[in-house]
């Protein structure tokens, strides 16, 4: 079953997470040459790239020489897979939603029930209209970088946006599947208590403690997240 963490961040301020790792076929793809047929293969294949535990090689290779507009290809695109990893990491939980039936909702102990729903369904509405205004914005992006499919060598600007549009539109169908069809099962957890204090320590003691937790929860990535997260929510 996939569990869903209800991590506090602060007082009043809490977000979504999840370890559970994306399947493969996040989209359906088929033998079809058209342009978008393309773009939606190259998105599962930027995923698989771009998943954190890939090796740096796969990514990148060091040992091809380029010289010139290759060059700058090459680097555009390994930019364009870091950023990919990043944003991998704050949609995999919706992503993952869209597949499910039944999720166990992680939250603080010292929360009420009825809150720790409300906050759940209020993180997940706000996430299906913050990913339905970008997905428009990026459809008319993606629409101008057809344009440049003309062009010899890899569009990396439709790359993006591609990754970008297919990236929202599962953003919205896990948030409102999550809204509407999920079965959302309830339990507590002393460890996310520790957490919501954990902003209140000194920094290096503060990544001790959270390396803690994670270990206690079985969460390998929760701390790089949880720093990034909680330090922009802040």
């Amino acid at each position: 079953m996939m569990h869903v963490y209800l991590l506090p961040l602060g007082d009043n301020r809490y977000d979504l997470y999840c370890e559970m790792k994306e399947p493969t076929n996040l989209v359906d793809t088929d033998a079809s040459r058209s342009v978008f047929a393309r773009w939606r293969r190259d998105f599962v294949e930027m995923v698989r790239a771009a998943e954190p535990d890939q090796p740096e090689a796969e990514i990148v290779d060091p040992s091809v020489s380029l010289t010139g507009f290759s060059r700058w290809i090459r680097n555009l695109r390994s930019h364009l897979v870091r950023w990919i990893a990043a944003s991998i990491a704050e949609q995999r939980l919706l992503w993952n939603l869209r597949r499910q039936t039944e999720v166990m909702l992680v939250y603080p102990k010292d929360l009420e029930t009825q809150t720790a729903l409300e906050t759940m369904r209020g993180l997940l509405q706000h996430d299906a209209s913050r990913h339905r205004r970008w997905l428009v914005i990026d459809v008319l992006a993606l629409m101008t970088a057809v344009l440049f499919s003309i062009i010899p060598g890899p569009n990396v600007i439709a790359y993006y946006f591609s990754f970008r549009v297919i990236g929202h539109y599962l953003s919205i169908r896990g948030a409102r599947h999550g809204l509407v069809n999920i079965k959302w099962l309830l339990e507590t957890s002393e460890p996310l208590v520790n957490l919501r204090h954990a902003l209140k320590i000194d920094l290096n003691h503060r990544r001790e403690v959270i390396r803690e937790i994670a270990v206690q929860l079985g969460l390998k990535r929760l701390p790089a997240f949880f720093e990034r997260t909680a330090i922009r929510s802040s």
